[in-house]
């Protein structure tokens, strides 16, 4: 079966692309890659995948009113194992033939900004794929990628800049596989930063601009958005993993660290964009360990600091710990993903 998406040309998908957009609700593409559902789904299903661990969401599929039906959180050692959980995950909620949205974790995808090039919209991946080869560890050639535009007001200086999310075809080919070898469709593979925007767009009332913090298993990143566009996204430097902010005694300076880097970004977001501050900074579900967090940017930060309530924003059927609402946060954001034609945006 053929999959639809943005790659095309000499920068080809793992599967044979034909070149038919599709954007996110919002206005921002983004396809690294992607093939139809067969049938109807009964619920919009997104997973978010890292080299340990999976997350799976199930959601229904009523875009004004949406229920989180299932949420699960599965750690594997290695392919392989990954292959047996999600076949049996899908055989236990009967969903072979249902098309999922991927969110890929940050090993497995960089964000890049380079200029538009200058060529017809079919030629855009592969020319971005040239652009971006001194910054490859791999060549353009294997370069799974595609891009999407920052907010207008990004790109004062006249010259077009767009946002490119870069993988590498060989490292996502098998998970991918292994993906489809269990049942499922994959409908496309996203990114967090879009992810995340899905969740904020539920929002009531919607803010005019947000900064949310995202924490890794290795560092943690800022996404700031600009109404409902991705306007600024950044790996924080010199944090590695937050656990270690809140154990042992000396932790004052690395927590001075995570301030610093957080309140530059802001400050950046302020001057070079808005021409105002930031409406709020927003955490998504936290680990236990991680309880700390908020307390300590509430006290040092100049701005309004608030949690991402996921069951407010997605009512769910049941109840998840707050584990599994942690890693499963962005695959809820991944099936909340709508696309709408070119003519209805």
């Amino acid at each position: 079966m053929p999959a639809s998406g943005l790659l095309a040309n000499a920068c080809r998908s793992i599967f044979s692309l034909t070149s038919v957009p599709h954007k996110n609700k919002g206005g921002q593409l983004l396809r690294l890659f992607g093939r139809r559902s067969g049938r109807p789904s009964a619920a919009a299903l997104g997973l978010v995948l890292s080299p340990q661990a999976f997350a799976l969401a199930q959601v229904s599929p009523d875009n004004a009113a949406p229920r989180l039906l299932h949420l699960q959180q599965v750690d594997f050692a290695n392919l392989g194992e990954f292959a047996a959980r999600l076949d049996q995950l899908c055989d236990a909620l009967s969903l072979h033939g249902h098309a999922l949205v991927v969110c890929l974790s940050p090993e497995l995808y960089r964000l890049h900004q380079a200029d538009a090039p200058n060529v017809p919209l079919a030629e855009r991946n592969a020319a971005l794929a040239w652009t971006l080869r001194d910054v490859l560890d791999f060549p353009a050639t294997e370069a799974a990628l595609d891009s999407f535009a920052p907010p207008a007001v990004v790109n004062r200086s006249g010259v077009e800049r767009l946002f490119v999310a870069v993988s590498h075809k060989a490292r996502i080919k098998p998970w991918v596989e292994a993906i489809l070898a269990a049942g499922f469709l994959v409908r496309a593979i996203d990114i967090p930063e879009l992810c995340s925007r899905n969740l904020l767009l539920r929002l009531s009332p919607e803010l005019n601009s947000a900064a949310v913090l995202v924490p890794s298993s290795r560092s943690c990143a800022l996404y700031l958005f600009h109404g409902n566009e991705l306007a600024v996204s950044r790996q924080l430097s010199g944090i590695g993993d937050l656990r270690n902010l809140f154990t042992g005694l000396d932790n004052r300076q690395p927590q001075e660290q995570l301030l610093l880097e957080i309140q530059r970004t802001l400050d950046y977001y302020e001057s070079q964009i808005a021409r105002r501050p930031v409406a709020r900074l927003l955490l998504p579900p936290l680990p236990e360990e991680l309880s700390g967090l908020l307390p300590l940017l509430r006290d040092n930060l100049g701005v309004t600091v608030a949690t991402l309530d996921l069951p407010t924003l997605v009512p769910m059927d049941g109840s998840s710990d707050q584990k599994t609402l942690a890693a499963g946060w962005l695959a809820v954001g991944a099936a909340l993903r709508q696309e709408v034609s070119d003519a209805a945006s």
